[in-house]
């Protein structure tokens, strides 16, 4: 079972990678591995809000197989192959009876039939049991295969997440000497890991540190508990007070503050935990792309949260089970089970209200699909402990059941794009660009949408100008900055400037093609928009309608594409300005812009 769960689990994460076209973030690691190891490193340290260690494998990665779309998720899908063959080699640790691996548990008595030694071999079976289904939990559920097929580090900081909760687990369990020694060797360096791979790493040593009551008197002390945990803090506190871009988070994602200013964060964990459930979850209710059945029905959805409180259901009897032999209370809540299954419940929890907090208190770090993967370790090994509490043919009815909602989830990732919405938009738009692009036009990018076009064009040799309004939009070409109404003069400045150095150098022949939102409309308005072909600065989302007016005024100018970005919120255009039809400058007059 364990070989067919890592080869289906391998086939699922590179079958078709390069079939979906790069988004914007994919975009993004596409143009920032690209670059010489020091721009590489001085990007990280000075305008991007990402410690170094993903872009670095991913850097090593393409180096030997490319940038095309399949090169660069060739790295999330190995790691997360290595997160099931980390959860098979748990497994297999716990396999072998204690009579044979006396360090497994630790074991006074010389005699290998005692009782203790029974128990023990009984719970390392059951917890072996337990792992193996959470292999599957994991190789086969969306979560572990979305990220596993999207060149971001999220697959990475699984992989991480995965080998920290599983050590810390083993540690607070209280194991064997031996087993302790290469726990404490995991934990240790998995947590350094975590935290140079995500800014948000830290947040799940931190939830490690505080729960440490949740062991037993036989786990590892506090003091060690807490050595273990200081390399990965000393790691992550050097890279705070060393770069000065962490403080920048809240702008570079400004979106996700707008997210949850309508929807409840008091509910994020929730939410979270839905969409850990194929299928729980609708797709409307995200703010980022994710592998979400787009027209499941909710009868769907509803029985597979039923299923997963049955595996939770499961593990609460199967906990009474396995500790019903111990008479005294004290001795049931030491049980490797009982402890086991607090530090899951833990470990599960507690990340996503840390999470929430730190949304609240200190910069909107609580991406649903994203920063949450931190606590989808733990509620793999709750699902597979449950499983293997249940009857075999009802697991894996469960099983096959998630599965094929996962597989539904995923299915245009493989090319099947009726079964939903596969990213290639901006891989088609760049495609038609291409072939209408001269050498000497310009174009003039908006917030994120440049990394997958730009993308797309340098593979093409498509040669073209390229700038970006407003300015800090080309800072970090995949994050949104604030634009506030009062900012309007400096936009304006801003705006001329760049007329100026564009009219410089184009052609009288030459165009300059504006990427631009539409300003906020209804579905019938963006209809008609598209209908008309043309549009004008009223019409336009600020602030690039102010580059457009100190183009053209007041008039209208053709819409070459209206599209939807792959991705990314909103309904777009791309504007075709000839040079021929810029309105001279002494002819536009200074206005007030209403921001809506």
């Amino acid at each position: 079972m364990a070989l067919l769960i890592l080869v289906l689990g391998a086939a699922i994460r590179f079958t078709n990678l390069g079939s979906e076209g790069l988004w914007c973030d994919e975009g993004y690691t596409a143009f920032a591995v690209r670059e010489p190891l020091p721009t590489l490193l001085s990007r990280l340290l000075t305008v991007d809000d990402a410690p170094p260690l993903y872009y670095l494998v991913e850097k090593a990665a393409v180096s030997f197989v490319g940038r095309s779309e399949a090169g660069l998720r060739l790295a999330s899908a190995l790691a997360g192959v290595l997160s099931i063959v980390v959860l098979l080699w748990s497994a297999f640790r716990f396999r072998t009876p204690v009579r044979s691996r006396p360090g497994l548990v630790d074991a006074k008595d010389p005699d290998p039939n005692d009782a203790g030694h029974a128990d023990a071999d009984r719970t390392n079976a059951d917890q072996s049991r337990a792992d193996l289904w959470s292999a599957a939990t994991l190789a086969f559920l969306t979560t572990g295969v979305f990220h596993a097929r999207q060149a971001r580090s999220y697959s990475l900081l699984l992989l991480f997440a995965i080998a920290f909760v599983l050590a810390a687990r083993s540690l607070l369990t209280g194991r064997g000497s031996r087993t302790r020694k290469g726990s404490s060797w995991v934990l240790a360096v998995s947590g350094i890991l975590l935290c140079l791979t995500h800014n948000v790493g830290i947040v799940l040593v931190l939830v490690s540190l505080v729960l440490w009551p949740l062991g037993t008197r036989e786990g590892t002390s506090f003091r060690r508990w807490s050595l273990l945990h200081l390399p990965a803090l000393a790691v992550s506190a050097m890279w705070i007070l060393g770069g000065s871009q962490l403080n920048v988070h809240s702008e570079l994602n400004v979106w996700t503050e707008h997210y949850w200013e309508s929807h409840s964060l008091a509910l994020a964990p929730l939410y979270s935990m839905g969409l850990f459930v194929p299928g729980g979850i609708p797709s409307d209710d995200l703010a980022v792309g994710f592998s979400v059945p787009a027209n499941l029905s909710r009868l769907w959805g509803g029985i597979s949260v039923v299923c997963a409180l049955a595996c939770l259901a499961s593990v609460v009897g199967g906990r009474t089970r396995a500790v019903g032999a111990h008479s005294r209370a004290v001795a049931a809540r030491s049980h490797p089970t009982a402890v086991a299954l607090r530090v899951e419940l833990g470990l599960l929890l507690a990340p996503l209200v840390a999470l929430t907090v730190v949304s609240l208190v200190v910069a909107p770090v609580y991406v649903l699909g994203r920063t949450d993967v931190l606590a989808y370790p733990a509620f793999a090994l709750l699902m597979g402990r449950g499983l293997s509490r249940l009857p075999k043919w009802p697991a894996f009815g469960i099983l096959l059941f998630w599965g094929g909602l996962s597989l539904l989830s995923i299915a245009p990732s493989y090319g099947y794009r009726d079964l939903g919405y596969a990213k290639g938009a901006d891989r088609e738009l760049a495609a038609q660009l291409g072939a209408e692009l001269d050498s000497a036009d310009w174009l003039v990018h908006t917030f994120m949408t440049s990394p997958s076009i730009e993308y797309y064009l340098e593979r093409a040799d498509v040669p073209h100008q390229t700038a970006w309004f407003p300015l800090v939009a080309g800072e970090n070409t995949a994050s949104d900055y604030p634009t506030p109404a009062d900012s309007i003069s400096s936009y304006v400045s801003q705006a001329r400037r760049l007329r100026e150095t564009i009219e410089a150098q184009l052609p009288e022949t030459g165009d300059v093609w504006i990427f631009g939102l539409v300003a906020p409309t209804t579905e019938d308005d963006w209809g008609r928009v598209r209908e008309a072909g043309v549009i004008d600065v009223g019409q336009l989302g600020y602030p690039v309608s102010v580059f457009l007016y100190q183009l053209v005024g007041m008039r209208s100018v053709p819409v070459a594409y209206a599209y939807r970005q792959d991705w990314v919120a909103g309904d777009r255009v791309v504007l075709r300005v000839p040079k021929q039809i810029w309105t001279p400058v002494d002819e536009i007059p200074d206005v007030r812009f209403e921001v809506r």
